[in-house]
């Protein structure tokens, strides 16, 4: 018998200014996704889930797992059911890096589906998404049967990646590459013709294959690469002694007492905590790197391989694009090395940063505070702290936000509180 889906649980995902070409998704008390299909196109559906693409996609790990569903679901007579991503993320939060690898999966997918007499009519970065590490395509409704021997989806691509691709590829400053992801939806053909080389840009009346396409994403590179923090932690992760009385061994010690399914690690630089954790602590499935830092966040993509990692490139007290996507929360939020920067460097107001830290959050925080404030291992050259800026001070408005649950001078800038997270 079907289980009848509660619509009181049910939440629309598809975009609501589109038709769906086969019908629409839905989020069922987000963690499981349905996609209701139209009556006129069950019969195309059932052609493209017994074609063999769907299930080569899945298998190479290019589309979530797919089927179909037995369930009840307002008025539809067929519901396919997707594996849900763990968190739903886009463009907006990606590094250069990352929409280059969504760029060559869209690519890989098309391939596939013509070997099938398919098709994907939407080329665009709003049906990728990143499964950890791992960019995949996430839109059923793209696949269509094959008309042309010219790609349909052709234009848009070289519209959404590859002139993007131009215009980020020219400064990896943050400012600047969400600059140029504001105009990602329509790149003013004056800017971009008075900006890229006249060799270099693409025109659309001569048609590039696939083969040249994927040549012309490998040779667009990010300048500017090398930044303080995207070399932050080297040399780290391999030298860390979690036999030795050392900072990371203090923090992997307190996380472990908590036993956190998931974490986020705000300013994480290029992740070589996110890796120790998941290296040391079983019970951690899942981490969440959060970082502005365009390289840090490259260099952490491209270190990611298997491991359970989703990197997001996005400034935390600028979380505007965040309510785009899923946001992050998790058992456990990790602030360290952080809140002297947002103190002393950007003078953010402590109880919104307390309240920042704790909205990813659920359970508990790790937050470091540095008495010294800006100290880079020089006290000589070290700028004096304002006299406001006290231990005292910091844990009083700790408590404010958060159950103090243990506290220890770590190093000589580093003093480790950990917190619970007061309900509201």
């Amino acid at each position: 018998m079907d289980i009848k889906i509660d619509d009181n649980y049910l939440h629309e995902a598809s975009h609501l200014r589109l038709q769906a070409h086969y019908g629409k998704v839905y989020i069922y008390k987000n963690k499981r996704v349905f996609r209701g299909i139209n009556d006129d196109k069950i019969e195309e559906i059932l052609q493209l889930m017994n074609s063999g693409l769907i299930e080569e996609l899945v298998n190479k790990k290019l589309f979530p797992k797919t089927n179909i569903a037995n369930v009840q679901l307002k008025e539809y007579k067929l519901v396919i059911e997707h594996e849900k991503i763990p968190l739903r993320n886009m463009f907006l939060q990606w590094s250069f890096e990352m929409l280059k690898d969504s760029a060559k999966t869209t690519l890989l997918v098309n391939e596939i589906a013509n070997k099938y007499g398919y098709e994907i009519r939407d080329a665009h970065f709003l049906n990728t998404m990143f499964f950890y590490g791992k960019s995949i395509f996430i839109d059923l409704d793209s696949f269509v049967v094959t008309r042309s021997s010219k790609w349909v989806a052709y234009e848009e691509f070289i519209n959404s990646y590859m002139k993007l691709l131009q215009l980020m590829s020219l400064d990896d400053k943050y400012e600047y590459q969400e600059s140029i992801k504001g105009m990602a939806y329509y790149i003013p053909n004056e800017i971009y013709q008075k900006v890229i080389p006249l060799d270099k840009q693409y025109n659309l009346k001569q048609r590039l294959s696939i083969k040249e396409l994927k040549e012309d994403i490998e040779i667009i590179n990010l300048k500017n690469q090398i930044t303080t923090w995207s070399n932050y932690h080297d040399n780290f992760e391999s030298d860390y002694d979690l036999n030795s009385e050392n900072r990371v061994t203090k923090i992997i010690q307190q996380i472990k007492q908590y036993n956190p399914k998931n974490i986020i690690d705000l300013a994480s630089n290029a992740g070589m905590f996110a890796n120790i954790i998941l290296n040391e602590i079983s019970s951690v499935k899942h981490v969440v790197c959060i970082d502005k830092d365009h390289s840090a966040i490259n260099k952490l993509f491209h270190n990611i391989g298997d491991k359970k990692i989703t990197p997001l490139y996005n400034d935390i007290v600028d979380d505007y694009y965040l309510v785009l996507s899923d946001r992050p929360k998790a058992d456990m939020v990790l602030a360290l090395a952080l809140t002297h920067h947002l103190l002393l460097s950007s003078s953010y107001d402590i109880d919104f940063i307390f309240e920042l830290i704790g909205s990813f959050g659920k359970k508990n925080v790790l937050i470091e505070f540095m008495p010294l404030g800006l100290y880079g291992g020089d006290l000589e050259k070290t700028p004096p702290v304002p006299s406001w800026y006290t231990e005292e001070w910091f844990q009083t408005k700790f408590c404010s936000h958060f159950k103090l649950l243990y506290k220890e001078k770590i190093e000589i800038n580093r003093i480790l509180f950990v917190g619970e997270i007061l309900s509201k």
